[in-house]
């Protein structure tokens, strides 16, 4: 707690975290600069990708997004991996991996790909009610 904060001010600051741990947030930013140079290379009008916990998008709409099961479930994949590994490792792994197979055939878009159909990822994840869209 920092000093001079009151209890119910260190509370909620762990409170907080608590939720962010326990809960499995994931934050969604629209109109990402990020995904929109992946958009470009993948010559795609919409995308997202994942950073740590953040679903980047471009050319959609949080509504649009969370409304696609699929992709949610895609993309919450994406942040297990992320969880799994590491941001340094899983970032080296997925650009490895993007090299030496391709993006379609990169192992872990196939796990993220599998993940489309496995409605169990949806339970391990809740969108931040503080993010509104805006990482």
């Amino acid at each position: 707690m920092r000093r001079g904060a009151g209890p119910e001010q260190g509370n909620a600051h762990i409170h907080a975290v608590f939720l962010l741990l326990v809960m499995n947030y994931f934050r969604i930013k629209e109109n990402s600069f990020i995904a929109r140079l992946g958009a470009r290379k993948l010559k795609s009008g919409n995308v997202a990708m994942v950073i740590g916990r953040t679903v980047h998008l471009w050319g959609a709409t949080r509504s649009a997004f969370l409304a696609d099961e699929r992709w949610v479930r895609h993309e919450l994949k994406h942040i297990e991996q992320y969880q799994r590994y590491g941001i340094l490792r899983f970032l080296f792994k997925y650009l490895a991996q993007s090299i030496k197979y391709g993006y379609y055939n990169c192992p872990l878009e196939k796990e993220a790909r599998a993940a489309e159909s496995d409605p169990a990822i949806l339970a391990r994840f809740t969108p931040d009610p503080q993010n509104n869209g805006i990482a």
